[in-house]
């Protein structure tokens, strides 16, 4: 098996295994910071230089770790902290069903013990004392008799076996070119996994070679050699064609697809409906993911294509700087380290002192030392012996001796508990946590400033929240991109709600009225995700605001009283208090009811008042409605009335005009008549004229 993947990939191992080396040594420094930091923070504060050093001096060592406890503290009230997650869809090819349902399964992963035990407070704590941590998005098989896969998120267990691109520049390392996983593994593991994998090429180094990757070296405490198998994750591009076809569902909504995808669904559709048609084609640039699993120059697996559209690993950070191109990681306790070491060699001068410090210191001449050793006993050890002191009062010659003196007790130096409270307010002003020193200046524990305080104490330590949030929403955005290769066929997936309840939701029914498919691409989303503002201090002070308000406000207490004992209870936080808010919505309901049954009567007297009412209503209406049909009536006669009155007086003007134009013809007839007569006359007369003159 090796022969044949070696042979195909030759090339390629002895570069990714450069990218391994590479990485491991851009990355070395702030590994060891890492591994030495937390060994400071959680096993000893006194490093291997300042024991001898106090050893050689011949003083106790001492340790008051006081760093640890800043730590902790962060811990548990970062532990209250649940992200807030809200999904978007790009565009109409996604329902709001969908987003609902994708968002509160996003949320099912990020809340709840297995999510806070494993992975939150663990990747915390490590951004916190070591200065970053990593997590992992894998897919797995649901259990050992399921076919169906599940989405997972882990804790890598050693993020300081982690690496990334050195060119990647986000918090999460996603713009980087690849990522890995060294995995520790015994020989007798190898060849159970891999039994023709020939792994005896690899060169074993001692531990002290810490400056380059050690592959392989031989545990003395189980007697066996161990390898690191690199689990390596590399982006590889391609210049692919992309389709945008229509949606047979939706005519104004489009989708895109690559040609392999178009072709595979066009391959399997079986509807009666017309298959999506291609309305635009475009090159674009395709990134896949591939995984290797190596040993130094060795291939252990055949590389594969996986289904990731972005790499696995996710960095954590705390909160790095970048200095000439380097990453420098910084845990919260980077600056506090001298500090510490101060306040041990304190203790450990003040114990010294301790130790040393004689009881009683007395001068005596030798001579007036007793010759009897029983009475020397006391001499000889001050501090143990509860018998007096004796003594030769006179020389052997008879002489007197002066007596001894006795020397006062001295003091312990006070310069070394003023160096301890001196380190314990420089540290507060290094990590920034204030709320033990405001309680001080004030002569008293002020519960304002302590939440004040603590306030502070929670914003110096923001970045690293707000770094962690960054990491968790490039988490989201893989975990999205996941769910329509791996959630396909028809199943329940956990949702939870925003607020804080779970239920199983059914994907993929396609007899369902409304299906929610998981059909989307992960473009067709926008996943984001914020610090959540729950804090228990925050809390705390929400509370006292709102008991504030309703002590200054009449309505607004009244406001809370019936509606608002639901938020009231959100910002307590005692056992119990989910079911203590449930408990309060079904009491509020309850009096709701208890309410409306106790103003039922009252109700029924004024629906039967406002029912006479309104048939009064009526009535008068309906009178008025007669009224105004009888005026409606009249008024409608009389427009009658008036037009026939009106069509009368046109007809007589008509027959009047009539008649006057049939008299002007009877009289200008007549009048022609009468000229006609009258020329008649004339033509006689002339005639007759004409007549006697022919005559004559």
């Amino acid at each position: 098996m090796e022969s044949n993947i070696a042979g195909k990939h030759l090339k390629q191992v002895s570069r990714i295994q450069k990218n391994v080396e590479d990485s491991w040594q851009y990355n070395l420094k702030n590994v060891n910071r890492f591994r030495n930091l937390k060994s400071f923070v959680f096993q000893s504060t006194v490093s291997k230089n300042d024991r001898d050093t106090l050893l050689e001096a011949d003083k106790p060592v001492v340790e008051l770790n006081i760093v640890e406890s800043y730590v902790s503290r962060l811990r548990g009230e970062f532990s209250k902290q649940i992200p807030e997650i809200e999904v978007r869809a790009e565009n109409e090819a996604v329902s709001y069903q969908q987003v609902d349902v994708i968002e509160g399964y996003v949320r099912s992963i990020f809340c709840g013990s297995e999510y806070e035990h494993k992975i939150a407070n663990p990747t915390y704590n490590d951004t916190l004392s070591g200065g970053f941590s990593v997590l992992k998005v894998t897919t797995e098989y649901e259990h050992e008799e399921s076919m169906k896969q599940v989405i997972r998120l882990e804790k890598v267990f050693d993020p300081d076996l982690c690496g990334f691109d050195p060119l990647a520049r986000e918090s999460s390392k996603a713009d980087g070119g690849y990522c890995y996983q060294l995995i520790p593994k015994y020989e007798h593991e190898l060849e159970l996994e891999y039994p023709d994998v020939d792994i005896s090429k690899i060169k074993k180094k001692p531990l002290v070679d810490v400056d380059e990757l050690r592959w392989a070296y031989s545990d003395d405490m189980s007697q066996s050699d161990i390898y690191y198998v690199a689990d390596y994750y590399e982006k590889k591009y391609t210049y692919e064609t992309m389709y945008l076809v229509s949606d047979p569902m939706n005519p104004d909504a489009e989708h895109t697809l690559w040609k392999d995808d178009y072709n595979e669904l066009i391959s399997s559709w079986d509807s009666i409906q017309e298959p999506p048609q291609i309305l635009k084609k475009a090159r674009r640039r395709r990134t896949k993911i591939y995984r290797y699993k190596f040993i130094q120059d060795v291939l252990i697996e055949t590389p594969e294509e996986t289904d990731y559209d972005h790499l696995p690993l996710v960095f954590v950070d705390g909160n790095s700087v970048h200095i000439e191109g380097k990453q420098i990681t910084r845990p919260y306790i980077y600056n506090a380290v001298d500090s510490q070491r101060i306040k041990n060699l304190a203790a450990s001068s003040m114990v010294n002192d301790i130790e040393n410090m004689r009881q009683t210191d007395v001068l005596i001449a030798n001579e007036a030392l007793p010759l009897n050793q029983e009475f020397m006993q006391g001499w000889l050890n001050p501090q143990k012996t509860k018998a007096s002191l004796i003594y030769n009062h006179l020389s052997e010659d008879g002489e007197p001796l002066p007596a001894p003196q006795i020397f006062p007790r001295s003091q312990i130096n006070p310069a070394f508990a003023q160096i301890n409270q001196l380190q314990d307010q420089t540290l507060q002003h290094i990590l920034g946590s204030y709320d033990a020193q405001l309680g001080i200046q004030e002569q008293q524990l002020s519960g304002v400033a302590i939440v004040e305080g603590a306030t502070q104490s929670n914003n110096a330590a923001m970045p690293y929240v707000i770094n962690y949030i960054a990491s968790l929403n490039q988490v989201a955005k893989i975990i999205v991109s996941l769910l329509p290769k791996y959630y396909k066929t028809l199943r329940t997936i956990p949702v939870v709600s925003p607020d804080g309840k779970r239920e199983y939701v059914t994907i993929n029914n396609q007899q369902s009225q409304e299906p929610i498919m998981m059909d989307f691409t992960g473009n067709d989303l926008m996943v984001s995700l914020r610090a959540g503002a729950n804090f228990d201090v925050q809390k705390n002070r929400s509370l006292k605001t709102i008991v504030e308000l309703m002590r200054v406000s009449e309505s607004f207490k009244a406001m809370v009283e019936a509606k608002g004992l639901p938020i009231l209870i959100d910002n307590v936080d005692i056992r119990g208090q989910q079911q203590l808010k449930q408990m309060s919505e079904e009491f509020m309901q309850e009096m709701e009811q208890k309410s409306a049954q106790q103003q039922n009567p009252q109700m029924e007297m004024l629906k039967a008042q406002v029912q006479i009412e309104q048939q009064k209503l009526q009535l008068q209406a309906k009178k008025q409605q007669g009224d105004f049909a009888v005026a409606q009536e009249k008024l409608r006669q009389e427009q009658v009335k008036m037009a026939e009155e009106a069509m009368q007086m046109r007809t007589n003007a008509l027959i009047r005009l009539e008649e006057a134009q049939n008299e002007a013809d009877r009289t200008a007839a007549e009048l022609a008549i009468k000229q006609s007569d009258h020329q008649l006359k004339i033509a006689e007369h002339q005639m007759d004229m004409i007549s006697k003159n022919f005559d004559i």
